[in-house]
């Protein structure tokens, strides 16, 4: 036996540098599809909230033009690294804490008026200026500039609280992820005022507000009306943060084309709870969160909410899909619904595992399986809030089977069942489906139907005692 190990040995050291490649290759998908997980050896880490592209795409460093990893940079960055790749986060300030010691919001300052390029100036501050004719700070112009100001305010008093912004020139303003102010034109100095919003006291609102200036007067402020009070004031200092957990993507994300993981449990400061959110408000039409498709990735431990097509879209072999919160606020308690679905398995994927999630307020289906064989969906909540008692309801179906096989969702063991509830129909299999195990779930409250076998309704029985009945119901 040692001699035809010793013999087989010397044969692989002569074959060619590309077949010991292929082999190499072959055995790590080989590993992947039978559920084997596959180390990383890279790791980066994103450290910006912000949408900047990578400057040098393939050395492997994530770092934009002003020398920091976002999101973007990260994906393109692990699209060219080969091994695998593990997407850390330490956004700055970016934190569950609920204490007010904030420097305030984080300015970055550009010399154009579409805030685009890299930031002339950054720093710390809430708007609340009058800079008349002249240059906001060393190096900005005195015309034909933009600020795009972003962090956290700290909420003080539980109660009623209404923001407006006063501009001259056009100002835009999100609470949350949500465009409140949107008055983007040359106009002389002008409040705007959003609806009022109930927040809780201890809570941390995500804030951004973009002002351009293209000639003559420069004005911009941020105000809040608080609760009991009738007087509008400069949101205090103390109270913002330059952190930002959210990431706001302006166009759609990459693709995710080779073997990563994205965790945003790594994170400061994450204890249980998803901290990092990943909102698709401004990422344009048909834009999907996350579309993974290389072979064993990962998204764990992300908010992903507001995206006009689908959450996470998953194609690659053996994906894995694990405490998140899909389509709801960074609360978990709140509705910010994906236009489209929760989560979607595609075609070209097989053993998806899907746990530990929160999927709610989605357009359509809470989970769509839409083909391959042998995912697992287990311990998760769709169709409520993270307390699995509010109603935050999938438009459609809370898990779908279509055209795909040997699929279990929910268990009999600590931790597997799923609680699907409140969506119009509770799980679905489809005719083209099978080997689907349904099994210790809490299924209730979906308005048409609990489980449906076939698409095609409930299927009454003939009330005769020991004939046999149709349907697949």
């Amino acid at each position: 036996m040692k001699r035809d190990v010793r013999t087989l040995l010397a044969r692989v050291r002569r074959w060619p540098r590309q077949a010991l490649v292929a082999v190499a290759l072959g055995a790590a998908v080989l590993l992947a599809g039978v559920g084997y997980v596959i180390a990383n050896t890279n790791t980066l880490t994103v450290n910006d909230a912000g949408d900047d592209a990578d400057a040098s795409p393939g050395n492997g460093v994530c770092a934009t033009a002003s020398g920091t990893c976002t999101l973007r940079a990260a994906i393109q960055e692990a699209n060219l690294l080969s091994g695998g790749t593990t997407i850390r986060f330490s956004l700055p300030g970016c934190s569950a804490t609920t204490s007010a010691a904030g420097t305030g919001l984080r300015g970055e300052y550009f010399n154009n008026t579409t805030l685009t390029g890299t930031p002339v100036l950054v720093r710390s501050e809430v708007p609340a200026f009058d800079w008349g004719t002249g240059s906001p700070g060393p190096g900005v112009n005195v015309d034909n500039i933009s600020v795009r100001w972003r962090g956290q305010i700290v909420v003080p008093t539980t109660g009623s609280y209404t923001f407006r912004t006063l501009s001259d020139d056009g100002v835009r303003l999100w609470i949350n992820g949500q465009l409140v102010v949107n008055n983007w034109t040359g106009h002389g100095a002008t409040y705007d005022q959003a609806a009022p919003v109930t927040l809780t006291a201890g809570t941390r609102v995500t804030v951004v507000m973009e002002w351009f200036d293209s000639g003559t007067h420069a004005v911009a402020a941020l105000e809040w009306l608080t609760p009991g009070s009738s007087a509008w004031v400069a949101v205090p200092l103390a109270q913002a943060a330059g952190g930002d957990c959210m990431i706001q993507p302006l166009s759609a994300l990459p693709a995710v084309t080779r073997t990563t993981t994205i965790d945003g449990t790594t994170q400061p400061g994450w204890s249980a709870a998803p901290l990092v959110e990943l909102a698709g408000d401004r990422a344009g039409a048909s834009a999907t969160g996350l579309q993974m498709q290389g072979a064993a990735s990962t998204v764990r431990g992300l908010i992903v909410n507001r995206f006009t097509a689908n959450g996470i879209q998953a194609t690659g072999a053996t994906p894995t899909i694990q405490g998140n919160r899909i389509g709801l606020d960074a609360a978990g308690s709140g509705p910010a619904g994906n236009s489209v679905d929760g989560v979607v398995v595609g075609s070209g994927s097989s053993n998806a595992t899907i746990t530990g999630n929160v999927i709610g307020s989605n357009g359509r289906h809470g989970v769509w399986l839409q083909g391959g064989s042998g995912h697992v969906v287990r311990g998760n909540l769709i169709g409520t809030a993270a307390d699995g008692t509010t109603v935050r309801a999938n438009a459609s179906t809370g898990v779908l089977a279509d055209g795909t096989s040997a699929v279990t969702v929910g268990g009999t063991g600590a931790g597997e069942a799923n609680t699907i509830a409140s969506n119009s129909k509770g799980v679905v299999v489809l005719s083209n489906a099978w080997g689907i195990s349904i099994r210790g779930n809490a299924i209730r409250g979906n308005t048409t139907i609990g489980i449906d076998l076939g698409d095609n309704g409930s299927t009454a029985n003939d009330g005769m005692k020991g004939s046999a009945n149709t349907g697949p119901n």
